[in-house]
């Protein structure tokens, strides 16, 4: 009788739920994405895309924000409504430029001997390196 109930739910709760599944691509290459973060907004709820560009998501009935992110390109924000039907979506994200001011990088590496600190630069030490290669 258990098991009855347990397989009863189980039918029932997938019988609510929708698959959203979809890849995620570089709009001017048509290469997947991946790692791309893919999130429903009105309930907190994402995931992320396989080295393959593909997600997957289930979701019940409703209409929904659905935000699909990754460093280095623009966020994609579209809405969707979600009925009995399974859906499929194809996202293509435009590159975005990124600008900094000024990165930092600080490193420790071990040797035998200890622990030895890296020096940090700047970008104008960075600027004054290329300068001094191209005059080579």
């Amino acid at each position: 009788m258990f098991r009855f109930v347990l397989v009863f739910i189980f039918i029932l709760t997938a019988s609510w739920a929708t698959t959203l599944t979809g890849h995620v691509k570089n709009n001017v290459t048509g290469k997947s994405i991946p790692n791309a973060n893919i999130i429903i907004r009105e309930i907190d709820q994402g995931t992320a895309s396989n080295p393959y560009g593909y997600f997957e998501l289930n979701l019940s009935k409703g209409t929904y924000t659905l935000e699909t992110s990754v460093l280095g390109f623009k966020t994609d924000s579209r809405e969707i409504i979600i009925d009995e039907n399974n859906i499929e979506l194809n996202i293509n994200l435009q590159t975005a430029i990124l600008e900094f001011s000024e990165i930092q990088v600080q490193g420790l590496f071990t040797t035998r001997l200890g622990s030895e600190s890296v020096d940090v630069i700047n970008s104008d030490k960075i600027k004054s390196m290329d300068k001094e290669s191209v005059s080579d």
